[in-house]
């Protein structure tokens, strides 16, 4: 009976053991061609190094480390500055070596090493991570990449071991080298997205600043740049583009400019909400506050450890999105009208930051709708605080015509207490008044005809007293109208400039009276010819003319040109009793006119052509094309 019961515990213990042993029977990823992106969050076991167990050699095939399997997601720690293995098994169930790259999408984490293992052989290792320069990664990428190679049928294991100073978070993604492509296409599309508004609002209100010369603008607009280039570091495009081997400014280059965006966003507010009266002190202090918080989380940057300084950072930024949004309700209940768009941007500003502040401390688990969570706040800032600027601007507008109306009326009663004034007087002074109507009279007329005249002397300024048709000048001011009036209409510009072959012999064989009644029948025959409305003929120096042709393209303007030449060509000039045939030279030219490009171009273009038209022999046509 005592064997049979002893028998009994011993099967009862066995079967305990192996249950035991079932459940923590490590899940392995089976992996297949047709896996072309893998999470590996679930699959992930992990267990803090110690100084016995912080080399691959110590830590393979030993079960010293106390490993425990990741339950949450992707791995967030909060902000923890021990060293952590991590592992996972993976075996290669297809028939053909696979390649594949390791992403850890963590662009903050100093230390970054990797060990893919074969029974308890290193087959291949790295060392990367944000203390390193960007040149010593694998794959120079944002990211921290890794390449793969798993031979067919193959059971291996992978060692990450990662240590960092900031927050903690290892979001690890095995990927197919095609599919990685295409999923960081479409993140650099949404992320060139968001930091286009960014830069279109920086710049947007720089140009208000230049123009209003409100000090909120220049500091709004320093906030947005600041804040962008701390969403730039946090998604690693700084590290990439711009200080790719500055080891030791990326190290702080987060915390610096998140700090800075603190300094400035209380700068603007204290601008923008106007706090410089009695009723504005609590809001004012509350911004100063958060300010001088935000010097403080500067000096601990460049001072203090990383650790230190990311604290304050996430504490900062949680508690001066509140003081923001407090400040702004204050003001809003005080009845400033723009601070209610103040307030919802700090608003949905504040969600975004919430989330990414108890993200950074291991509070809320690594996601990445998390990590784009302050992205999406910002952008929806940017949007309210676009119509706080449009509503202060339409206020200060409303004041000032306000203004304009008050002062109109003071005008009025004042004119109206001077014609009282004057009425009482009127028996002493309307000899005086007669006099001075007269006087007036007198003086509009004289003023009317000496405006008639300049009007006279002014168009005559613009005539050429051998043609009569509007001189080079003239052309000049036409031109650079048509030029702005096209480029408005998105519409070609054409220019043609027309010059007598062998003009001084016309003059030697002839006489100087004959070339100057042939200049004036040639300027008749280009008026007949230059009908439609818009177009101009003009009399350039010498013996050149031109004619600008809007909204033609350079085809109808060339079309002009030839049948000129071909009509003159066989037209016969009655000059000083002679009968002159003549030939000409056009040179054609077009653009399509730009508010930035500089009108003085067409005509360099068109004298250009006449000289290649010159060159040619003359009678002919050359067109020059922008």
């Amino acid at each position: 009976m005592t064997s049979l019961r002893t028998g009994a515990f011993l099967g009862l213990l066995i079967w305990a053991l192996l249950a035991s042993a079932s459940t923590h029977t490590e899940r392995e990823l089976r992996l297949h061609a047709a896996h072309q992106e893998v999470y590996l969050s679930n699959l992930l076991w992990l267990a803090p190094a110690d100084p016995e167990h912080n080399t691959i050699e110590t830590v393979i095939g030993r079960d010293a480390l106390s490993w425990q399997q990741n339950h949450q997601g992707t791995i967030n720690l909060g902000l923890d500055e021990r060293a952590w293995w991590i592992r996972l098994n993976v075996h290669n169930a297809d028939g053909q070596p696979l390649e594949r790259i390791l992403d850890v999408s963590y662009p903050l984490l100093d230390h970054v090493d990797v060990y893919l293992v074969r029974g308890k052989e290193v087959i291949s290792q790295f060392t990367s991570g944000d203390s390193l320069p960007l040149s010593s990664r694998p794959i120079r990428h944002r990211h921290f990449l890794f390449p793969v190679r798993l031979e067919a049928d193959t059971h291996y294991t992978l060692y990450l071991r990662v240590q960092t100073a900031g927050s903690l978070q290892v979001p690890v993604t095995l990927w197919s080298p095609v599919r990685l492509f295409e999923a960081d296409q479409n993140r650099m599309f949404w992320q060139a997205g968001f930091f286009g508004i960014i830069a279109v609002m920086a710049l947007y209100n720089l140009i208000l600043f230049v123009f209003l010369r409100e000090r909120a603008m220049l500091y709004y607009s320093l906030y947005v740049i600041a804040i962008g280039l701390a969403q730039l570091e946090l998604h690693g495009f700084t590290r990439q583009f711009l200080w790719p081997d500055a080891v030791d400014w990326a190290q702080i280059a987060f915390p610096a400019m998140a700090s800075v965006s603190i300094i400035l966003a209380s700068l603007f507010s204290l601008s923008f909400l106007d706090c410089r009266g009695r009723s504005t002190r609590l809001a004012a202090s509350v911004l100063r506050a958060t300010g001088l918080s935000g010097v403080l989380c500067l000096t601990l940057t460049l001072t203090a450890p990383y650790h230190t300084a990311v604290s304050f950072v996430v504490f900062a930024i949680f508690g001066g999105s509140v003081l923001f949004l407090l400040a702004g309700g204050l003001r809003w209940y005080q009845g400033h009208s723009s601070a209610r768009y103040f307030t919802l941007g700090w608003m949905t500003f504040l969600v975004g930051n919430v989330l990414i502040s108890l993200s950074k401390g291991g509070i809320l688990p690594y996601l990445a709708g998390i990590e784009y969570a302050p992205q999406v706040g910002i952008t929806l800032e940017v949007l309210l605080f676009a119509f706080a600027i449009s509503h202060r601007v339409q206020e200060e507008r409303h004041a000032r015509l306000e203004t304009q109306r008050r002062l109109v009326r003071q005008e009025r009663e004042l004119r109206e207490a001077r014609e009282e004034t004057l009425k009482s007087r009127e028996a002493h002074t309307r000899e005086l008044e007669q006099r001075v109507s007269l006087r007036t009279e007198e003086l509009k007329e004289a003023m009317q005809k000496l405006a008639n005249a300049q009007e006279k002397l002014r168009h005559i300024s613009t005539l050429d007293p051998l043609t009569g048709l509007r001189n080079a000048a003239y052309f000049n001011d036409v031109l650079r109208d048509e030029w702005n009036r096209c480029s408005r209409a998105i519409s070609p510009l054409s220019l043609l400039i027309l010059d007598i072959d062998n003009f001084r012999g016309v003059n030697q064989q002839y006489s100087p009276l004959a070339g100057d009644e042939l200049m004036r029948q040639l300027a008749h025959l280009l008026e007949k010819r230059i009908q439609r409305a818009g177009d101009g003929l003009f009399k350039l120096d010498g013996d050149r003319f031109a004619i600008l042709l809007p909204h033609t393209p350079l085809e109808g303007a060339v079309m002009v040109a030839e049948e000129l030449c071909e009509r003159l060509a066989h037209h016969l000039f009655d000059a000083d009793s002679a009968r002159i045939h003549i030939h000409v030279s056009v040179g054609v030219a077009s653009e399509l006119p730009t508010q930035h490009a500089d009108w003085q171009s067409l005509p360099e273009l068109a004298l250009r052509a006449l000289k290649d038209a010159k060159k040619g022999g003359g009678n002919g046509v050359s067109f020059c094309l922008a």
